[in-house]
C-alpha cells in the first residue's frame, strides 16, 4: 500500500481552490511547479469491503477549453460515504504543446453518493483556469487513512478517462491566462554571492502586467512566477530558490515573459551571480536502502506571514540523491480561517543533499505569496521510485517528519 498525499484548496496565482505542488528537479532536471485544486474534506471514511468485483467508471469529459469550469462525474458500485481520491492531471509529463517546465492538476477527496439500483454515484468540480492546454487523465481511487496524521493511502479499483483540455483564445482576470500582455523589459535585481545551502530569493522589475506569468530559471532549477503589483508602472516579481540543488559556479539567471500557450516568449531580463561551496546534491536521483534506524527531522520553522520566502530546513540519515515528498497543508483541527475554505497548501519534492558527518540535509524553498494565513502542518518523507511519475506519493513503512507553523496575515 502506497501513503498518499493530497492537498486541499489553493493556487499559485490568484483563484480559490487550488494548491501548488512544487518539485524540484536534480540537477539534471527543472523544478515542476504544479497546482491541484481540491475540494472536499480528506479524512477516514467507510469504505466497505472491496473485491475484485467492485468497480469505479469515469464518465466521458469530452474536450474542454482552459478557464471552463465543469464537473468530472462517474459511477460505482462501492458503498454510499466511501472516500474516493480524484486527480485531473496530465496524461504524460513529456512537454507538450509548448508547455516548458509546468505541469498543473487538480486532486479532490469526495465521497460516493447513494444511486438507485446499487450504481452509486460520484462527482467533482473542476475549475480549469489553472491549468495547461494538455491532454488530461482524469484518475479516480479509493482514499483511506487521515491526512493529517501522515497515515492515509489509495488502493483500487481505479478508473480512469482522457480529455483534452484547449487553449483559451483570451485572457481571465485571476488565472494564469497570459492573454495579450505586453512589456519592454524585465530586469533583475543584482544578486550578492551565494554559498550552496543558501536560500536565494530572485527579484526583478518589469513593465509587463500584474498577473502575467515569467519563468525563472538559474543553474538546474527552473520556476514560473506571477509579477506582482508594483508602483508607478512598473511591477516586481519574486521567486525562491534553495542553492543546495545547485552546482557552484557563475551561474546566469534568465527571467522569461511565458506566452499565452505556456511556450518561452521573446521577452527576457538575464542576470549572473557566484555560488560558491561545494556541490550538495547528485547528478541523479539515489534510490535509498531505508532501515528503521532512518530517520528524517525538520528544524523549528517558526511563524510567518503571508508573502514570506524562506527555507524548510532539517536532518536525515537518508543518502543524498533520496527523493523527499513535502506537503504544507492546513492543519485540520485549527479554525476555518474563511468561510469560502479558500485555503491553501503546497505539496513538493526535493532530494537530500550532502550534510555534516552522518547527518545529511533536507530542505526545500516556500513562497507563502498565495497562501492564507491559518495553521499549517509539514509532513515530508521518501518518495517513492520515479519522482516524474505522475503518481505523486510517499513510500509506505519509510521514515516521515512534521512540524506545525502559524502563517498571519501581513
Amino acid at each position: 500500500m502506497e501513503q498518499k498525499h493530497v492537498v486541499t484548496n489553493s493556487l499559485i496565482a490568484v483563484g480559490i481552490f487550488a494548491a501548488v505542488i512544487v518539485c524540484v528537479g536534480m540537477a539534471s532536471g527543472f523544478t515542476m511547479t504544479n497546482s491541484f485544486v481540491s475540494l472536499g474534506s480528506l479524512s477516514n471514511q467507510n469504505t466497505g469491503s472491496l473485491s475484485e468485483e467492485k468497480y469505479i467508471h469515469v464518465d466521458p469529459v469530452g474536450d474542454r477549453t482552459v478557464g471552463d469550469i465543469f464537473t468530472v462525474t462517474g459511477t460505482t458500485n462501492l458503498p454510499a460515504g466511501t472516500n474516493l481520491l480524484v486527480e485531473v492531471m496530465p496524461a504524460t509529463f513529456e512537454p507538450e504543446g509548448g508547455v516548458n517546465g509546468e505541469f498543473a492538476g487538480a486532486a479532490g477527496g469526495v465521497d460516493v453518493m447513494a444511486g438507485t439500483g446499487g450504481i452509486n454515484t460520484w462527482s467533482m468540480e473542476v475549475n480549469s483556469s489553472t491549468l495547461n492546454p494538455v491532454k488530461m487523465l482524469v484518475n479516480v481511487s479509493v482514499f483511506t487513512g487521515n491526512v493529517k496524521k501522515g497515515d492515509f493511502s489509495t488502493s483500487g479499483p481505479i478508473g480512469t478517462q482522457e480529455f483534452t483540455l484547449l487553449p483559451a483564445s483570451g485572457s481571465s482576470a485571476g488565472s494564469h491566462s497570459q492573454g495579450s500582455g505586453t512589456g519592454t523589459y524585465i530586469r533583475i535585481d543584482p544578486v550578492a554571492d551565494k554559498t550552496t545551502g543558501d536560500l536565494l530569493i530572485i527579484t526583478g522589475s518589469t513593465d509587463l502586467p500584474a498577473g502575467i506569468l515569467v519563468m525563472v530559471q538559474t543553474g538546474s532549477f527552473g520556476t514560473n512566477t506571477m509579477v506582482q503589483e508594483g508602483t508607478g508602472g512598473t511591477n516586481r516579481f519574486s521567486a525562491p530558490v534553495d542553492t543546495a540543488i545547485l552546482k557552484p559556479g557563475t551561474l546566469t539567471i534568465t527571467v522569461t515573459k511565458m506566452n499565452s500557450d505556456y511556450s518561452p516568449g521573446t521577452l527576457t531580463g538575464t542576470g549572473r551571480f557566484t555560488l560558491n561551496g561545494p556541490f550538495l546534491a547528485t547528478d541523479t536521483p539515489v534510490e535509498a536502502q531505508v532501515t528503521r534506524d532512518d530517520y528524517i527531522r525538520l528544524n523549528a520553522i517558526g511563524d510567518h506571514t503571508v508573502g514570506d520566502q524562506f527555507l524548510i530546513t532539517g536532518t536525515s540519515s537518508l543518502p543524498a540523491g533520496t527523493v523527499l515528498f513535502w506537503q504544507i497543508q492546513p492543519d485540520t483541527d485549527a479554525a476555518a480561517t474563511s468561510p469560502d475554505l479558500g485555503v491553501t497548501g503546497i505539496m513538493a519534492n526535493a532530494p537530500v543533499t550532502k550534510g555534516e558527518g552522518t547527518a545529511n540535509r533536507v530542505s526545500f524553498a516556500v513562497d507563502l505569496g498565495s497562501m492564507n494565513p491559518g495553521r499549517y502542518l509539514v509532513t515530508v518523507g521518501v518518495m517513492k521510485e520515479d519522482p516524474s511519475a505522475t503518481d505523486f506519493s510517499i513510500s509506505s513503512g519509510d521514515p516521515t517528519a512534521s512540524s506545525g507553523f502559524t502563517i498571519t496575515a501581513p
